[in-house]
């Protein structure tokens, strides 16, 4: 009994191995089929979905079609979006752009950047047309470059402007006898506001307050260059909250018309020559950007290093600005004699003060050799200026949020909680003054 026990045990173990091995072997062979050059068709339209979060490099998670639960940390990479346009533009086989941006993952700075690198391909005098079964105000933003905009008739067009939302503990703490402790220099380091306030202060109310309508500011201003209406006019529009269907943002000139999507096609057919839009050739950017390359070999280089992500001490990690990582790219540039200069591009918050301390020393010995260029994404605040400062030259986007110059510390006295709520006491005995001073109690 126990022999058969245990056969059948190692052969449900090698059962499941079998079939593990055999998914791992297709995402390794899925992905190398992705990767293989893409041969582009005469007549073809370039797609553009940007349904997933902008980042400044392209990540392309081989796991994501095989994902159940829609967990893919797949990225779009908006160099490479940009690198597209630029070769499609020169490209006699890609007629037009077909944009998708139901929405704005990522920053109103990168959009910015893929809207930048769109308006630059209409220069082209090729079309770009634009079609979602909805658009949040982040996605008519990228999508008001497009020569004509559809939306689905039963859709929705957000325009009724920006507004930003926070949640405030101060309450719950003193429900539950927790007492935070905050040590803060600026009166504008906001960021622990929510655990000793009920509502903003005035300083970051100001700050806020200024924030969303310089961005806004800058968006309406852009959409007005490419549709036909004024500053004023879609001001208008959003403080009367005047679009509330499809057939109003057709009416008052936001959008080009009302269509689903067999009916976009096609319209896209017939602007082609095409007879059936299911003879429609598309290509992707992630599959237009291996039918050629841009690689020069040269002996003058520029690196570009990008830190993307909160700044903390530790290994290297997705999404981490690490010390260990960032310090040897930059040494690596800096000693390169082929480099001849290093943009520094940075997205961050901020983060851990001795980590970005070590990260600056080395952009600090960096520009003592070559110039330093620090650019700015959708975030440089805090740490993330921080960064920034030791460049020769420091560039943002409009509606890049930098600042936040200060520091904070929070701890936490749990004694009372622990005490009142729970009956656990606590007790100790040191051999200085302050030798217990980072205990929670």
């Amino acid at each position: 009994m126990k022999f058969l026990r245990n056969f059948f045990a190692s052969f449900l173990a090698l059962i499941v191995f079998m079939i593990m091995s055999i998914v791992f072997f297709s995402i390794i062979i899925a992905a190398m089929e992705d990767t293989e050059k893409f041969t582009v068709k005469e007549n073809s339209v370039l797609k553009l979905n940007l349904t997933q979060q902008l980042a400044d490099r392209d990540f392309e998670d081989p796991f994501a079609k095989f994902s159940m639960v829609g967990t893919s940390n797949e990225r779009i990479g908006v160099i490479d979006v940009r690198e597209a346009l630029e070769h499609a533009a020169t490209n006699d086989k890609i007629k037009g752009v077909v944009l998708y941006a139901p929405g704005l993952s990522g920053g109103f700075a990168l959009g910015q950047d893929v809207r930048d690198a769109l308006s630059e391909f209409k220069e082209s005098g090729k079309f770009i047309w634009a079609y979602a079964e909805l658009m949040t105000e982040g996605g008519y933003y990228l999508s008001s470059v497009a020569d004509k905009i559809f939306i689905a008739p039963e859709g929705m067009l957000e325009w009724n402007g920006l507004g930003v939302e926070m949640n405030f503990f101060k309450g719950t703490f003193e429900k539950l006898e927790i007492e935070p402790q905050i040590f803060r220099v600026g009166d504008f380091k906001s960021a622990v506001e929510p655990f000793i306030l009920d509502k903003m202060s005035d300083a970051n109310r100001k700050q806020v307050k200024s924030m969303i309508n310089s961005i806004y500011e800058t968006i309406v201003t852009e959409i007005a260059g490419d549709v036909d209406l004024s500053v004023e006019e879609l001001l208008e529009l959003s403080n009367t909250m005047a679009v509330q269907s499809v057939q109003d943002a057709v009416k008052y000139g936001l959008i080009t018309d009302a269509l689903y999507k067999d009916e976009f096609e096609d319209l896209l057919a017939a602007e082609l020559g095409i007879e059936e839009a299911s003879d429609i050739e598309y290509a992707s950017y992630r599959q237009y950007n291996t039918s050629f390359s841009n690689y020069v070999k040269s002996k003058n280089k520029i690196a570009v290093i990008i830190a993307d992500g909160e700044i903390m001490m530790g290994k290297k990690q997705n999404g981490l600005i690490t010390p260990g990582q960032f310090t040897k790219e930059l040494r690596k540039a800096r000693e390169d004699n082929s480099v001849k200069a290093v943009v520094f591009r940075i997205n961050s918050p901020g983060g851990d003060a001795l980590a970005s301390d070590l990260i600056w020393r080395e952009v600090v010995k960096t520009a003592e050799v070559k110039p330093v260029i620090a650019s700015m994404s959708n975030y440089a605040a805090s740490g993330g200026y921080y960064l920034a400062m030791a460049a020769d030259t420091i560039v943002a986007e409009p509606t890049t949020l930098t600042g936040s110059i200060g520091v904070f510390g929070m701890v936490f006295n749990i004694s009372d909680f622990m005490a009142n709520k729970l009956g656990i006491t606590t007790d100790a005995e040191s051999t200085g003054t302050f030798s217990n001073l980072y205990t929670m109690s």
